[in-house]
């Protein structure tokens, strides 16, 4: 009995020893660490030899990719330490090219400069400076908020009316996203305003905030001012000899999600 025992267990096996060499290789190793390009479900990563995860800038073959703090490649318009950047479809970064008309140094950043170095034109800034063609964002500040504004903004520019609504008209369609900052550098930045001014620059700020971080009495102009004028957002301070600079904080998303606090801080110089 042993006996028989002993030979249907050789048998046994025999038989299942004789099955695994039809297990394809690609299974066997299905498993194993994988380096280099890794595509996801509608991304790409990078994966070193060690096995780690790139993310920030990294370079392959001749060509700059970046990626997230997640390690997923960025395509399009990224804005990486203080400037914007363009990567294609396929994640490489676009350089001395023109992208929706603005152009990419041999760096790879985006300039105030016009294609093939072209100075900007000194004329007046006008509406269509200031219009932007993007899907205006669901925002919805109140009056309370529109009365705080007024407490946080200043201007060393003497302008009549009508150019102080292109201002107001450029820090709605920024803070709307109906324009982006690239757009309105490009389209305002070597204008004049007033006849006296020249616009240098445009810097913009924004913090998302949950409703438990907006911590002020919501129907108090002054206290909403107090609480822009003491956020990060106000950490910038312009050395400009002439600025427009203005805040708001506003309630975002289709349900009124989260808190918005934004900032505009345009630059002059004298003509």
């Amino acid at each position: 009995m042993k006996i028989r025992k002993f030979k249907k267990i050789i048998a046994l096996i025999i038989s299942i020893s004789s099955i695994v060499p039809i297990i394809p290789n690609s299974l066997i190793n299905a498993n194993a660490a994988e380096t280099g390009w890794i595509q996801g479900e509608s991304y790409w990563h990078y994966m070193d030899a060690t096995g780690r995860v790139a993310t920030g800038w990294l370079k392959d073959n001749g060509y700059w990719y970046y990626f997230d703090s997640k390690g997923i490649m960025k395509t399009g318009w990224v804005y990486v330490d203080g400037n914007w950047y363009y990567f294609y479809s396929d994640g490489k970064m676009a350089t001395e090219t023109t992208i929706d008309g603005y152009y990419l140094n041999s760096g790879g950043a985006w300039t105030n400069s016009k294609p093939n170095n072209q100075s900007l034109e000194t004329n007046t800034l006008t509406w269509k400076d200031v219009q932007g063609t993007h899907s205006i964002k669901d925002a919805a500040p109140m009056q309370v908020d529109y009365d705080a504004e007024k407490l946080v903004s200043y201007e060393n520019i003497e302008i009549n009316d009508d150019d102080n609504t292109l201002m107001k008209l450029l820090f709605y369609h920024l803070d709307h996203e109906v324009l982006s900052l690239p757009e309105a550098k490009y389209q305002c930045v070597g204008k004049t305003i007033g006849g006296k001014y020249l616009i240098k620059d445009i810097k913009y700020f924004q913090k998302d905030l949950q409703p438990a971080e907006f911590n002020c009495d919501h129907f108090n102009a002054q206290a909403i001012a107090n609480f822009l004028k003491q956020s990060s957002i106000y950490n910038y301070k312009s050395t400009s000899p002439y600025v427009y600079d203005t805040g708001i904080a506003m309630l975002v998303g289709n349900v009124n999600t989260h808190w918005e606090i934004v900032r505009m801080v345009v630059e002059f110089e004298a003509v």
